[in-house]
């Protein structure tokens, strides 16, 4: 269950992102147009940057605190470390207005951990220019801006066989 020490699912999730991430230690424009650097890195990012992979291991400490200290003020109910830390890689990738927004933190807080986990698949679509994102898959929407991505659909099969694990 949840504790106070943040190892646990710190570790875990210090684990899981990099696997889901990958390193680059060059900035690059993400598959949404989003200057990124080192494990998905966009603070500030400009093209042209690099880091070293101990900056790089610093900026997703960082960056994963964050991540894991939004789930811990949010999350209102005890909950399993292997779920908390597939909430932060989540929180990671969407940001945190995005999680403290969302349905799966609603579900999470109402004990419904098995719905709050298959709402992370919900999430596998990216920003498209107005007009082409997808217009009858799961992404449609009615500015039509947003496009399913294997990549994320793949990263929230992870993060959710992570978030049941142990409920």
């Amino acid at each position: 269950m949840k504790t106070a020490a943040v190892g646990g699912a710190l570790g875990m999730v210090l684990l899981l992102v990099p696997q889901l991430e990958g390193l680059r230690l060059g900035a690059y424009l993400d598959s949404a147009g989003i200057p990124t650097i080192c494990y998905g890195h966009t603070a500030s990012v400009r093209m042209g940057q690099t880091r070293s992979e101990a900056e790089c291991a610093e900026l997703l400490k960082g960056d994963l605190g964050v991540a894991l200290a939004a789930v811990r003020r949010n999350v209102h109910q005890p909950i399993p470390e292997s779920m908390e830390a597939a909430l932060a890689s989540f929180t990671y990738n969407v940001g945190v207005t995005a999680f403290e927004h969302s349905t799966l933190l609603r579900l999470v807080n109402q004990g419904q951990f098995r719905d709050a986990c298959a709402q992370m698949k919900r999430w596998n679509c990216e920003k498209a220019p107005a007009g082409l994102g997808d217009k009858t898959g799961n992404c449609k929407t009615a500015k039509r801006n947003k496009r399913f991505n294997k990549g994320l659909a793949k990263r929230r099969d992870m993060e959710v066989a992570v978030c049941l694990r142990d409920i």
